[in-house]
């Protein structure tokens, strides 16, 4: 994977990591209810046939990215937003400081956010509504550690845990890293994983590490190709 390509999907995660501030101002829809999540309609939620894929852990409800074919298990409370919608109506000043430290525009990672496949935001706890976001880069194969952790580091208050790992997708690799967002800090995981057609990232972002360490496990240990 490319240093700018990377920097793009980081770019978008670490924008919704601080779009977590100001989720409750916009207007979100449960993930149950809504036949596509997203705004470019690549994301769905389904039932899937329980015999081929693994069991859903309670509290959660299926989740499709169909460009990448594969599916995967989210918390039913979490509810799907249009990320374009969130920047029109948020506040993204959080922006600001974070694409100075990525040495980009906070207008490209405006960019980012409004490309994303994916936006899941929680019921805002104060101050702040934990997410997952997704975005699919058209590339062969996952990013390296050295990689990671070189993006990652630049950003992250602690230092970056990288690992690699497996799934029913097939080869996926995992980064932990904490963000400061204006007084909180913010506990992340980004994930990718091989698809069909280029490499999907997962990225997760709550104030805790066991909520963050749990939905991520949720993902990797039911996401699958459909």
């Amino acid at each position: 994977m490319s240093k700018r390509a990377l920097t793009a999907v980081l770019a978008l995660s670490f924008a919704l990591a601080g779009c977590g501030s100001a989720g409750d101002k916009s207007t979100a829809k449960p993930v149950a209810s809504t036949p596509a999540a997203a705004s470019t309609g690549t994301s769905s939620s389904s039932t899937p046939n329980t015999a081929t894929t693994p069991e859903l852990p309670k509290g959660y409800t299926w989740q499709t990215i169909e460009d990448a074919s594969l599916k995967f298990a989210v918390p039913e409370a979490w509810s799907a937003i249009n990320p374009k919608k969130l920047i029109a109506e948020g506040d993204t000043s959080v922006f600001d400081d974070m694409a100075k430290k990525m040495g980009i525009t906070s207008d490209q990672m405006m960019q980012a956010v409004g490309n994303a496949d994916l936006m899941l935001l929680a019921p805002p706890k104060d101050g702040y509504a934990a997410n997952v976001s997704g975005l699919i880069v058209p590339l062969e194969g996952l990013p390296t550690e050295a990689q990671l952790k070189g993006q990652l580091g630049a950003m992250s208050e602690t230092d970056v845990v990288v690992t690699p790992g497996t799934s029913a997708a097939g080869p996926m690799i995992a980064a932990d890293y904490v963000l400061k967002v204006g007084a909180a800090s913010v506990q992340g995981r980004t994930q990718f994983f091989q698809g069909e057609d280029g490499v999907l990232n997962l990225a997760i972002s709550t104030l805790d590490t066991k909520t963050t360490a749990a939905v991520s496990e949720a993902i990797r240990s039911t996401i699958h190709k459909v």
